[in-house]
């Protein structure tokens, strides 16, 4: 339970993702522990970050309360003088654009290769 929770942490996205299409272009066979948890961990991180493809009225306020988060962490990170993630910085993102990147390199990428 403890590594399905873990594996909802973006920071190991990639990691994780890579890990399952490996797995897929060798060959991915459901009888092997190993492929089968790797694919729970990507279903997880499916559910974890799912909002996106829900009704707007559902959806929306939640990508309002995640984009504020990001902009306060910048704007403080601004404050102490350390680095600004972009896709963090209220200066350079719009709703939109944000929306954009996530659906295009995280949501999508993902979801097409659970598909496979």
């Amino acid at each position: 339970m403890t590594t399905l929770i873990l594996a909802t942490d973006m920071a190991r996205h990639g990691e994780i993702l890579d890990t399952l299409k490996r797995y897929i272009e060798e060959g991915f066979v459901l009888d092997k522990k190993e492929h089968r948890e790797q694919l729970k961990l990507v279903l997880i991180k499916c559910c974890d970050i799912s909002n996106e493809v829900r009704p707007m009225n559902v959806s929306e306020p939640w990508v309002d309360c995640l984009l504020e988060e990001y902009f306060t962490q910048s704007d403080r990170e601004k404050e102490e003088g350390l680095p600004v993630a972009p896709f963090m910085d209220r200066e350079k993102v719009t709703k939109s654009s944000a929306q954009t990147g996530f659906l295009k390199f995280v949501l999508i990428p993902m979801f097409q290769t659970v598909a496979k």
